[in-house]
């Protein structure tokens, strides 16, 4: 690749903890879920991020602080996501939902780092 395709962003290394957490609907093959799903997405079932969220809750302090990366398939899935989190957070004080995607004011973005 050329220099200028490469985005650098620094910042400090936080280990990292991956867990998969398995769900009864997930396609075996990514190959089956694009033939399978629509062009257009209209719903997106965020209760298994609100269940990681809650795992997370329940495994710590109520004034520990730390960041949870989500990573979705488009903008759709993503404005989504921050909607059902904003609303868990309203309730729980816990979170704050921040969106990132190329569709977004820069400034939005800027929200992130």
């Amino acid at each position: 690749l050329p220099p200028e395709a490469v985005v650098e962003v620094p910042g400090r290394a936080f280990p990292v903890e991956v867990e998969n957490i398995a769900q009864p609907d997930e396609p075996q093959t990514l190959r089956q879920d694009i033939m399978r799903r629509p062009k257009r997405r209209t719903e997106f079932d965020t209760e298994p991020y609100l269940q990681l969220l809650r795992r997370i809750e329940a495994s710590t302090e109520a004034d520990e602080r730390g960041d949870v990366l989500i990573f979705v398939p488009g903008a759709f899935e993503i404005e989504a996501l921050v909607g059902a989190i904003s609303e868990h957070a309203a309730r729980t004080k816990r979170w704050i939902a921040l969106p990132l995607h190329s569709q977004l004011p820069m400034e939005q973005q800027d929200k992130v780092f």
